[in-house]
């Protein structure tokens, strides 16, 4: 078509109505133009801050056929059990209560996902992130190892939402067949997705410490077998217990108490989860540390609320050796800490000689978290022992002095152990992949070779013959506890200062030690990017001076 025929046509006519309309008004986008109706402005607020992992790891898991077999065996395991319950209970059904019945096998239906499929799901999901190296792509990218972390445990979240939905209208016929009260099946809900969130959040921390093949592996093995246990033991438990969900008045605030360690221990995982998959010269001790201080808080007021309430000096007991075991399972890692910290990170120091004085034993280095970790546990353990002086009116099951000691003890296990393992991580090169698995694995060493070598000792000294507990045992952490709850504290009085002599100097060499991290100082802006910055900051209007 040649150029004057093409301009000699007429343009096509528009419609007859509305044309005008047409050409004077712009024709509307609802991609593009800015919403007009609240509820929009809130959507579109909600999207552009949606993470975007949670959108892919959402449609990936519900097009699974993981997800597609559990959620089918769920619905099957329903329908199986409703016929088979009703079918047990006739004729008595018809005027016999039957929800406990119900409901315990709907509690196992429950527990399966929630405690199963779904952490060892986000496990596995973090282990194929990390074989198809999926971590270095996303580091040049957009997105933050916080929000990859945090996209997978919404993600499972999600999930769990899906079941819950699903087995709720179960939970409403156990009701209304009688003989279980709502309370006891809220208490059961509330526990049970409690125990599944922090799971979830202890899978995803260990598929991102362990990246190695052999690693990711074994620690496949042990995910799955722990779970495994935590799902049986606890569809036993809640079975077997079914009718005393009630707890005599105290549901509310062991919710409460239980909801608030949850709270406060989660951030902790996922945090630290964060750590091992982003750039180690960042800053990652001080949140970690922040979050720890709140966690171990929790456990003590919720664990001296329940002394008081019950008036008994033996709640201390079993308080004391858990902040002992989870207090060496943190130190295991922060003795594998590399302590490096880049110069953009250096920039966060504080500059104060008080901010230096309280604030740095929150930055990075292994002997900095060595001695966090002993004045957070001195805390811990000094506020149990400080406990027998505010019970003089209690009943007392124990002597006040075997609380004391036992406080005493697990502190000098901690220092020393924990201490040990610190040094000898400070010869392991920083380096080293899987640093903070070596790091557990050095510490499970030391702490058997203490049980170990002075129980075969005296083994071939005696000449394989039976022998009582006795000072050379004081490195025993199992035997020195037992041994004290079954005579008393006075009885291991000469291991405690055998305890003592090797905890104090092994303190102080870490102390010593970590000179070096404490020397570190602040730095400061570069001139050039305090000149850049300065350039490209905003010129603050003045609004003009009405009486000039």
């Amino acid at each position: 078509m040649s150029d004057e025929l093409w301009t000699s046509l007429e343009p096509p006519k528009l419609a007859e109505a509305g044309a005008s309309v047409a050409l004077s008004e712009p024709i509307s986008n609802r991609f593009i133009d800015p919403p007009t109706e609240k509820w929009q402005e809130a959507w579109a607020w909600l999207s552009e801050r949606t993470n975007p992992i949670v959108v892919k790891e959402a449609r990936q898991a519900f097009n699974s056929r993981q997800f597609a077999l559990s959620f089918s065996l769920v619905l099957l395991a329903i329908l199986f059990w409703t016929v088979t319950a009703v079918i047990v209970q006739l004729p008595q059904l018809y005027y016999v209560p039957g929800g406990v019945v119900m409901l315990g096998g709907f509690m196992v239906i429950l527990a399966f996902p929630l405690l199963l499929i779904i952490p060892f799901s986000a496990f596995r999901s973090m282990v194929i992130e990390s074989e198809e190296h999926t971590f270095e792509l996303v580091s040049i990218s957009a997105l933050s190892a916080q929000q990859i972390v945090y996209g997978k445990m919404f993600s499972a979240l999600l999930q769990t939402m899906v079941y819950l939905s699903t087995l709720t209208p179960c939970f409403v016929i156990t009701y209304l067949l009688r003989g279980v009260l709502l309370s006891s099946i809220l208490y059961y809900l509330i526990f049970t997705l409690l125990l599944s969130v922090t799971l979830t959040s202890a899978s995803i921390l260990v598929a991102t410490i362990g990246r190695a093949k052999f690693m990711q592996v074994f620690a496949s093995i042990v995910i799955l077998a722990g779970l495994l246990f935590v799902f049986i033991y606890w569809s036993a438990f809640t079975v077997a217990t079914i009718e005393q969900w009630d707890m005599e008045g105290y549901g509310p605030i062991v919710v409460t108490a239980l909801a608030s360690i949850a709270a406060a221990l989660i951030p902790v995982l996922l945090r630290s989860a964060t750590a091992a998959i982003d750039f180690p010269s960042e800053n990652h001790a001080t949140p970690i540390r922040v979050r720890l201080t709140l966690f171990v808080f929790a456990c003590l007021i919720w664990g001296l609320w329940m002394a008081a309430e019950i008036r008994e000096l033996v709640v201390g007991l079993p308080f004391v050796v858990f902040g002992l075991m989870v207090f060496l399972t943190i130190g295991a890692f922060v003795a594998s800490e590399r302590g490096v910290l880049s110069p953009r990170a250096q920039r966060t120091l504080p500059k104060t000689a008080l901010g230096r004085l309280f604030m740095t034993w929150f930055y990075p280095g292994a002997g900095l978290g060595y001695v966090f970790l002993v004045c957070l546990f001195t805390g811990y353990v000094v506020a149990w022992a400080a406990l027998p002086l505010f019970s003089l009116n209690w009943g007392r099951s124990i002597q006040t002095d075997n609380l004391v000691t036992m406080c005493f003890a697990c502190w000098g296990y901690f220092v020393l152990y924990n201490g040990v393992a610190r040094l000898v991580m400070m010869i392991v090169p920083r380096s080293i992949s899987g640093r903070m698995v070596v790091g557990l694995l050095v510490q499970g060493l030391i702490i058997g070779a203490g049980i170990a070598i002075p129980f075969l000792v005296t083994v071939l000294v005696n000449g394989f013959q039976p022998f009582y507990y006795g000072w050379h045992q004081f490195l025993n952490i199992p035997w020195t506890i037992v041994e004290m709850e079954r005579t008393g504290g006075a009885s291991v009085a000469p291991s405690m200062i055998l305890l003592a002599l090797c905890a104090i100097p092994v303190f102080g060499l870490n102390l010593i030690l970590c000179g070096r991290d404490v020397l570190l100082v602040r730095m400061n802006l570069p001139q050039r990017v305090q000149d850049e910055i300065q350039e490209t900051a905003p010129v603050p209007q003045v609004a003009p001076d009405p009486f000039a």
